[in-house]
């Protein structure tokens, strides 16, 4: 993990080190084993780490070549350096010698802005090309590692979180009140906005170019839906997925001290907890620190049981955080994180308790399972495929397996998976576009003040954002896509990684592995769901690695009884003094009447769907309330703002168990 930023003069805006240092600053938390800043008349670039890897140990960053002619400054952990050193002809020092930064800069010198293509990792990067008189930046496939930026037609900056942005005096601190509105409804489609007018994030699988010219946005990779793969017999199948499943495991446990695993006693972080012991017990003997969150005062969130089936383990030294530390609004300035977004996570707290326990453990490097559903694929959407194609005899044996394996009402089953996929594609389309020009729709009890709704154009927004509505589930594969590239994940993504970084812990992902996804994508949709039994592939291959009772778990624990009661009683005073008297940030955007009446359901009747909503609500309140104070203070000694005009290209209570 570390930080990075730059500024780029376009026009005749002035380079100096103070605006640099300026955001270095800013950027503390995130690196602080080593700084470094290099300024070259219209470029500067600078650089924050944290010693997460033995490699970058000896790393100095930002990277320069030949006077200037190549500059790079970079957040990576780059997966296939054998291979690049070999294809670079780097091979004449050791490899520990050799940091990711400095591999990313000769992939760009052989290949030009194609590089990112070839590589294999989580990475953001900004490389200044001295002899083209451009700046290349360029984030990794699914947006692991942050970038953000903001263009005007006097100069450019980019930063790994956006307070380094809103650092320089110059950058304005407009909020996009359309962002405001997805954050509300759970809208991410779009990747490339964020909750300041004139601030983007660089999306996913993209990079970006800059000269005199201005940015260009270019789209370097993409998931291929069209692409299969076969085997002649069902152990290849499995054989390929657990070769693929450890390499993910493996290249993410390269760290220079010790690694940690978040471990729920679910299917996910179960296999990766399961996989990383094994990895480790076949080479160095190092032991694997796991952390767990444990419910007494709400049993029916516990997992203990399947937790306790992992453990105890040779090579595992295990501890559990009391998830009833923290309500999901306690301690709220700390965890809103000052100018930044707010932390769009209602198990935020549970996670920050195991965050906490880390850190004391002294873990630099924290595996996580998040993204499992998506990437493996729960395969549900075979059932519509099956019955889009009048396979009716095979859909009702598998429809009935599933029903029963899930416990859930067959006849839901069956309009659902069975009678909706025959609609006329055409019908379809019409009857969920002609929805969502209807705002009420979308709300989902959100008290979005009418107001607010016209001043946005809210049902353009919604017409654009949910396109993905009017397509009909027919296809198994097609389905798996949407889910994987759902604007969601790049979003939590950049909140987990901006949370971690608080305790100066990297949180990796194996899921999110681009050689792992792109293999279980093109799985045929009999390897995801086959009678019953979802996710089926992972499943098996983990025989004699995972345990019995979490390898066929059929479901997983629901955490929402916990979030309810924390927010009922540990939180009850801040919801009732927002609820009560609101802030009057929060007054242009929501109803208040509305949200009095829903706060009286919610507190008087149990209405669960509710407590989400104004949880969300009285985050973004605070939030709102903390920027303004944060903004006031600035004011008193920030030079005035540049008015140019920016360039839119919207496109711990701790037990211990030693094994």
């Amino acid at each position: 993990m570390s930080a990075i930023t730059g500024i780029y003069s376009i026009d005749d805006y002035h380079v100096d080190r103070t605006r640099l240092e300026s955001m270095l600053h800013s950027l503390a938390h995130r690196g602080a084993d080593r700084v470094g800043l290099w300024v070259d008349r219209k470029i500067g670039i600078g650089h924050r780490l944290l010693e997460t890897t033995l490699e970058s140990r000896n790393e100095r960053l930002p990277f320069v070549t030949n006077g200037g002619s190549l500059a790079i400054t970079a957040d990576a952990r780059i997966d296939n350096r054998d291979e690049l050193i070999t294809s670079l002809h780097m091979n004449d020092r050791p490899q520990v010698e050799i940091g990711d930064g400095e591999i990313i800069l000769r992939a760009y010198e052989k290949w030009g802005e194609s590089a990112p293509q070839k590589l294999l990792g989580d990475f953001a990067f900004a490389i200044w090309d001295g002899h083209r008189q451009k700046l290349f930046c360029a984030r990794d496939h699914f947006g692991v590692k942050q970038l953000y930026y903001y263009a005007s037609h006097k100069f450019f900056a980019f930063a790994t979180e956006i307070k380094a942005l809103l650092s320089l005096p110059e950058i304005p601190r407009s909020l996009n009140e359309a962002r405001i509105a997805d954050y509300l409804l759970s809208l991410f489609a779009d990747k490339a906005a964020t909750l300041y007018k004139d601030i983007y994030r660089l999306p996913p699988g993209h990079a970006l170019v800059v000269d005199r010219a201005g940015p260009r946005l270019k789209q370097y990779w993409s998931l291929n839906s069209e692409s299969e793969v076969r085997f002649k017999t069902e152990t290849e199948y499995y054989e390929a997925y657990l070769s693929l499943f450890k390499d993910a495991v493996s290249c993410r446990l390269r760290s220079s001290g010790a690694v940690g695993s978040t471990l729920s006693g679910g299917l996910d972080s179960s296999s990766i907890a399961c996989m990383a012991r094994e990895l480790y017990q076949a080479g160095e003997k190092k032991t694997l620190h796991t952390f767990s969150a444990i419910y007494d005062e709400v049993p029916s969130c516990d997992e203990r049981s399947y937790i306790n089936s992992v453990l105890p383990r040779d090579g595992m030294k295990s501890f559990f955080v009391h998830a009833e530390r923290h309500g999901p609004l306690t301690n709220w300035e700390a965890k809103v994180e000052g100018e930044d977004e707010p932390l769009w996570n209602p198990q935020m707290a549970v996670h920050w308790g195991i965050y906490e326990a880390a850190r004391d453990q002294r873990i630099s490097v924290l595996l996580d399972g998040m993204g499992g559903d998506a990437v493996v694929s729960h395969g549900v959407s075979y059932l519509n495929e099956l019955a889009a194609n009048w396979r009716w005899i095979e859909w009702l044996s598998q429809a009935r397996a599933y029903a029963k394996r899930v416990d859930y009402p067959f006849r839901r089953v069956l309009w659902r998976r069975g009678f909706l996929p025959l609609i006329p594609q055409v019908t379809w389309r019409a009857w969920r576009m002609g929805r969502s020009r209807q705002v009420h729709t979308w709300l989902s009890g959100v008290p979005l003040s009418n107001e607010f709704i016209k001043r946005i154009n809210l049902r353009e927004r919604i017409g654009f954002l949910q396109e993905r509505s009017s397509r009909l589930d027919r296809n198994s594969r097609q389905n798996h896509l949407l889910n994987i590239s759902s604007g969601l994940w790049s979003f939590s993504l950049g909140v987990v990684d901006r949370t971690t970084a608080l305790f100066g812990i990297e949180r990796r992902h194996p899921f999110f592995d681009r050689r792992l996804v792109e293999f279980c994508l093109a799985l045929p949709p009999e390897q995801k769901m086959q009678q019953g039994w979802t996710r089926l592939i992972a499943r098996r291959a983990m025989t004699g690695i995972l345990p019995k009772e979490i390898q066929w778990r059929a479901g997983k624990t629901n955490h929402g009884p916990n979030f309810h009661h924390k927010l009922l009683t540990t939180d009850r005073k801040t919801l009732d003094a927002i609820t009560s008297a609101p802030p009057e940030q929060i007054k242009q955007y929501i109803d208040i009447a509305a949200l009095r009446n829903l706060y009286y359901r919610y507190s008087s009747y149990g209405e669960n769907e509710i407590g989400i909503i104004l949880w969300r609500i009285v985050k973004l309140a605070l939030w709102l309330e903390s920027r303004d104070k944060i903004r006031k203070e600035s004011e008193t000694y920030r030079a005035p703002v540049f008015d140019g005009s920016s360039i839119n290209l919207n496109p711990t209570g701790l037990q211990q168990y030693v094994g």
